[in-house]
C-alpha cells in the first residue's frame, strides 16, 4: 500500500539549490501502483493562502541524478537522487 498526497506548483533549480513552490494541492491517495493518467485524474485545489515555499540544497547535479540534503529528513546528511523509470509509468 503506498500513499501519495500531490502537490502542484512550479520547480526551479540552480547547480545548488532546488526550489519548490507549492499552488494548489490534492487529497491523499491510497493506491499502489499507480499510472500517470491515475495520478493525474484527481482534481487539484488551490491554496487559499499565501503559496509555500521550500529551498533544498542540492549538489553534483548529472542527467542522472543529484545529491540533496534534508529533502525528505532531517538528518542533515547528503542523499542520493537517482533518476530512475517508474514501473507505473509515471515518469
Amino acid at each position: 500500500m503506498c500513499q501519495v498526497t500531490r502537490q502542484g506548483g512550479n520547480y526551479s533549480r540552480t547547480d545548488s539549490t532546488l526550489t519548490l513552490t507549492k499552488t494548489k494541492f490534492g487529497t491523499s491517495i491510497e493506491q499502489c501502483g499507480m499510472t500517470k493518467a491515475q495520478f493525474q485524474a484527481y482534481p487539484f485545489q488551490p491554496f487559499t493562502e499565501k503559496p509555500n515555499t521550500n529551498t533544498y540544497p542540492i549538489r553534483n547535479v548529472t542527467s542522472m541524478g543529484f545529491e540533496g540534503k534534508s529533502i525528505f529528513t532531517s538528518s542533515g546528511t547528503w542523499d542520493s537522487m537517482p533518476m530512475k523509470t517508474d514501473p507505473y509509468g509515471f515518469y
